[in-house]
């Protein structure tokens, strides 16, 4: 499964400075094609985009690369996330 971040706000994602006020969508696609993407979550700053995706499991320098990559650029995808069904619904995707 793949994990896609994507950032809005105007005038800060892809300036390389941290966005104050960015709102984080983080969709997980089971498809290395983008088919069959499950529910997307919004999350607020950079500091509820880490709280989210360690929640989900992922490495700390996996999420310190995504939060730098989206300073640089709209989107970033972290590959090779595992979620069980469990997980899936406890995270409401």
């Amino acid at each position: 499964m793949t994990a896609v971040a994507g950032g809005t706000q105007s005038g800060s994602v892809g300036t390389g400075k941290p966005p104050a006020e960015t709102a984080y969508s983080v969709m997980f696609v089971p498809d290395p094609r983008g088919v069959g993407a499950l529910s997307d979550r919004r999350v607020e700053g950079e500091d509820g985009l880490r709280g989210f995706l360690r929640r989900v499991g992922i490495h700390g320098r996996l999420i310190e690369e995504a939060v730098g990559a989206l300073r640089q650029a709209p989107a970033h995808q972290i590959t090779h996330v595992v979620l069980t069904p469990a997980e899936i619904k406890k995270l409401r995707l």
